[in-house]
């Protein structure tokens, strides 16, 4: 079979844009199993992952063209990246909030070390305070002194050592 440029590009956009979820369980991307597996087997076949691809494409396509244009594209991976942040809001809150009420407090939100602690950790001339060297230097600590990708390499690779906080 024959497939035109035109063709392997949708396909390769549609496998783009649907393959951060199709094969994860209920997990954090939102998928739904149930609901790609139409015939309830608890498999998922070639024909559903494509039917589900298919639908994930058509609802994207706002003008219902058959095709994405840059504003579509645009406003899909905008979505996407605001599920993200939203989950990631949730996961915060649900890490942080000790008193289990959905919200963080200012002392909640203060993180794992007192001011005094990270003054302590950080005063390298012990003057009690962080001089504005101070706080390069440590800045340039969790950096490892490799620039803002720090120890993390190339985008997206987080395979490397963090430094504490």
């Amino acid at each position: 079979m024959f497939m035109t440029k035109k063709t392997l590009l949708a396909t390769a956009l549609i496998a783009v844009l649907a393959a951060p979820v199709a094969f994860a369980q209920s997990g954090p991307s939102g998928f739904d199993f149930d609901v790609v597996d139409t015939n309830s087997d608890g498999e998922l076949t070639a024909d559903e992952l494509n039917a589900f691809a298919l639908a994930r494409f058509e609802a994207q396509d706002l003008n219902d063209d058959g095709e994405l244009d840059a504003e579509e594209l645009s406003a899909a991976i905008a979505a996407r990246a605001e599920e993200r942040r939203t989950r990631g809001v949730e996961r915060i809150i649900e890490r942080a909030d000790a008193d289990g009420n959905g919200t963080l407090s200012a002392d909640e939100l203060g993180g794992r070390r007192s001011p005094e602690e990270r003054i302590a950790r950080l005063d390298t001339d012990d003057s009690g305070t962080i001089s504005r060297e101070e706080a390069e230097a440590a800045s340039d600590d969790r950096r490892g002194n490799r620039g803002d990708r720090g120890d993390r390499g190339e985008r997206g690779d987080r395979g490397g050592d963090r430094a504490a906080e």
